[in-house]
């Protein structure tokens, strides 16, 4: 969701005021103060200009750019050569994701399980959960009755017109 950048910068830019950093939703531009340019492109895909920054330090101008949306990116800017990420490791062991991407993936793992075991998965178990809250809602055709949701799939009612 994000691209961290270094920028090795030209000797003569000692300090931020000897830059002019534009960051757009679709171009970056990076310009020393005597009107060198030292970037200037389009990116091959949008990121979220507002959420974006800049720095400088040690020679170096690091850019922190907020994707709009997750996916590798082959490049930084246009103009340069795609490279193949067929080719990188993208791996990581799961002790180093955030503590909520290591909860999907061991949801993802639980739910494999249960499918392969003939099992309802988090989703379905979610959803038998709704409809037993809606089966006794006022204006449900099933109030009640006792609960079946073989009923919902036999009947000409559909679970869309629960609450329309």
């Amino acid at each position: 969701m994000e691209l961290d950048v270094i920028v090795k910068l030209p000797p003569d830019v000692k300090s931020s005021k000897d830059l002019k950093v534009t960051i757009n939703t679709g171009d970056i531009s990076v310009a020393a103060i005597n009107g060198d340019i030292i970037i200037k492109d389009t990116l091959p895909y949008k990121i979220k200009a507002m959420d974006s920054f800049w720095s400088m330090t040690g020679g170096n101008l690091l850019m922190h750019l907020e994707k709009v949306q997750e996916r590798w990116w082959n490049r930084l800017l246009n103009s340069e050569t795609p490279i193949d990420l067929d080719k990188i490791d993208c791996s990581r062991p799961l002790d180093d994701l955030p503590e909520d991407h290591v909860a999907k993936v061991r949801e993802l793992q639980w739910n494999q399980e249960r499918k392969m075991k003939g099992l309802p998965t988090s989703d379905e178990i979610r959803n038998m959960d709704v409809l037993k809250k809606a089966w006794n809602a006022p204006g449900s055709p099933f109030m009640g009755q006792e609960f079946d949701p073989s009923v919902l799939s036999n009947s000409s009612h559909t679970i869309g017109s629960f609450g329309h």
